[in-house]
């Protein structure tokens, strides 16, 4: 009898009943491991978060041994896409959630000899006391591996752990888990989009048919001799013929079974690449994604867009860079913070032809702050100093280290007299983990971007204290960034795409269809959250979960409207006067160089449009922001050190030799 089985079963999601999986037959033997290889949005997840009994099949049955599959359960565990971890636990203490979970009738000693064993396994032990905001994307995600181990777990279940992972980490968990496999023989699925990997840790490979109604192709078993040497592997013939036999029946029959190519429009011209893959976040400021693709708006303009759902900004920017992905949904500052050198070398740097919206994010305080400080800054600065002079700083989040929640967060706390490096604590935590830290009472506030500020007050966890149209009226957020490769091989693709972004974008702006927006953002591919969440931010009224309320008539998130999209370059300069001013740049950088390589204002006039303004004006006019300080792109480094706040001069004396 086989360990696992599916047996006929299919899926649907959405309004309209979509078939997901159809007619799925599996069978897993007890120590064997599998990987399921596909496109990416065929369905997947689906298929292994029914085996983990997370979903619920439409049709057919899931069962292990035999015995129908109803819900989670510790003999399986799974390791999802992202690290899942909470931010304010250390390493160990995120693995013991799992081992008190299962083993909580054993002794503490026994526990913790479970958990230090698990941490062993991925090689974490030195890492035990640390605190995920204290890792690297990949050590995060060997937590994960570790938590799920100490279960001890028959079936171990990977859903694309390694997808965001550079290529070093990447093969060095990859090794983790076939030494771990080797010794224990669990029972091991993995689903991945890399044929390599597939090949290099499984027995056997079952690719999946492009979606909807996806269904699996024939297995081909990996003949291959263990150990696998991953270079040695790539002069092999016998792998390069099972190389060859899955791609061509993913790109041949497994195209054709799954989901039907469309017709795309008849258009003047040839595009190089009709179809390309473009991540995002689920976040209301993707809707310009979400509208081109619900309205068919990209097959308009003649390509094919697949959306790919991406848990965090670390995660997205691997993808991006590595070249997984061809277009990213991406904070506005991170391509910047890439070309001046903070990110590490990145393989493919990335560039902005595209400013996707002004406004609409949010720096949301606890709910226990709102008798006490409400939005007067002198009194959160003063529990601020309370709070640190007991040796418990208030703990604020942002995103993305380089991000511009981080920016927006960073000013409005100095604005208000608040050293945002030495007066609290400030991490980095995913948007909805965000939620659950409050709701724990493990964080006073964080700046991110909507529907989760609105979700927090509805949830009744914390209050907005202020829009970032407060901090900077009218300022840039997010962009659709594209490889310099990717602008520089395929100039067609890029201006069709950016067409369609034009259409879709103007289309949200027009106040009839924000309704209608509100409803295709919140569905469950996209934030998978109420329209009543989404829609009045969208709108620009804000009810701040406090008694006050506001109509942001003159500067709501905008997607069109007022040249949003226009890459001005003096938006650069001016994330780089931040990089400058908080000590992450510690010496003067080329402003301009850097500026123009990433802004490209000569990509955005591929689409023919009209910029109705001025670049040259537009990238020389000042701006002022909440602080009433003035920032002239023409001076970014006098802007950059002549704050009173600041960690510049922290920055220039770590660089001076002793």
């Amino acid at each position: 009898m086989p360990l696992l089985e599916l047996n006929n079963v299919s899926k649907s999601y959405g309004d309209k009943g979509a078939e997901v999986l159809s007619g799925i037959n599996l069978t897993v033997e007890e120590g064997e491991f599998v990987a399921i290889i596909g496109y990416s949005g065929a369905g997947k997840t689906t298929l292994i978060s029914m085996l983990a009994g997370l979903v619920t099949p439409d049709t057919g049955e899931v069962t292990m041994q035999g015995k129908p599959i109803t819900g989670p359960g510790p003999d399986r565990a799974m390791v999802f896409q992202n690290y899942s971890l909470l931010p304010w636990l250390t390493v160990a203490q995120n693995v013991a959630l799992a081992v008190d979970r299962v083993f909580g009738t054993e002794s503490a000693a026994n526990r913790r000899d479970r958990v230090d064993k698990a941490l062993a396994m991925v090689n974490l032990t030195a890492a035990a006391e640390k605190k995920p905001s204290e890792l690297s994307g990949g050590m995060r995600q060997r937590v994960s591996v570790a938590r799920a181990l100490s279960m001890d777990p028959r079936v171990l279940l990977l859903d694309e752990p390694l997808g965001a992972l550079d290529a070093l980490t990447r093969a060095t968990i990859q090794d983790e888990i076939t030494s771990i496999w080797q010794r224990d023989r669990k029972t091991v699925l993995l689903i991945t989009n890399d044929v390599d990997e597939a090949i290099l840790l499984a027995d056997r490979i079952i690719p999946l048919s492009a979606g909807p109604a996806a269904t699996l192709g024939p297995a081909v078993k990996v003949d291959i001799p263990r150990p696998r040497d991953r270079k040695a592997m790539n002069h092999d013939p016998r792998f390069k013929e099972i190389r060859q036999q899955v791609i061509e029946w993913l790109l041949g029959e497994g195209s054709a079974t799954g989901r039907p190519a469309r017709r795309l429009a008849s258009v003047r011209g040839r595009t190089e690449r009709p179809t390309i893959t473009v991540g995002f976040l689920p976040l209301t400021d993707c809707a310009p994604l979400a509208v081109a693709v619900e309205r068919e708006v990209f097959h308009k303009h003649g390509i094919d867009v697949k959306l790919q759902k991406f848990p965090s900004w670390d995660a997205i920017t691997e993808a991006a860079c590595s070249g997984r992905i061809d277009a990213a949904h991406m904070l506005a500052s991170i391509p910047v913070a890439i070309a001046a050198g903070l990110m590490g070398r990145k393989r493919h740097p990335l560039v902005v032809p595209w400013i996707m919206n002004r406004n609409g994010q949010g720096i949301t305080l606890s709910s226990a702050l709102q008798s006490s400080v409400g939005t007067d800054m002198g009194k959160l600065k003063a529990t601020a100093a309370a709070a640190r002079q007991k040796g418990d700083p208030l703990s604020f989040a942002a995103t993305h280290r380089f991000g511009t929640h981080e920016m927006w967060l960073r000013y409005w706390l100095a604005a208000g007299g608040i050293h945002p490096d030495r007066d609290i604590n400030l991490t980095v935590t995913p948007p909805p983990l965000m939620l659950a830290s409050l709701r724990q009472g493990e964080m006073s506030g964080f700046c991110v971007g909507e529907p989760w500020n609105a979700k927090a007050i509805s949830e009744g966890l914390g209050y907005t204290a202020a829009a970032s149209q407060d901090v900077w009226a009218d300022h840039p957020e997010k962009v659709l960034a594209f490889g310099e490769n990717f602008v520089n091989e395929q100039p067609d693709t890029l201006k069709r795409c950016l067409a369609a972004m034009n259409e879709a974008s103007a289309w949200i702006d027009d106040p009839q269809n924000k309704p209608e927006t509100a409803h295709i953002v919140g569905k469950r591919e996209y934030c998978n959250v109420r329209e009543e969440q989404i829609l009045p931010r969208l709108r620009g009224q804000y009810d701040f979960g406090d008694g006050r309320t506001k109509n942001y008539a003159v500067h709501p998130i905008r997607f069109s409207t007022a040249r949003v999209n226009y890459p001005q370059t003096k938006y650069a300069i001016w994330f780089l006067t931040q990089f400058r001013r908080w000590g992450q740049l510690a010496e003067t950088p080329d402003y301009t160089t850097i500026a123009e390589r990433v802004y490209r204002g000569d990509l955005y006039e591929l689409i023919g449009r009209p910029t109705e303004f001025d670049p040259i004006q537009a990238n020389t006019t000042v701006e002022t922001l909440c602080d009433s300080k003035v920032f002239d792109p023409a001076f970014p480094e006098d802007y950059a050190t002549g704050f009173e706040i600041s960690s510049v001069a922290s920055a220039l004396a770590d660089a001076v030799p002793a």
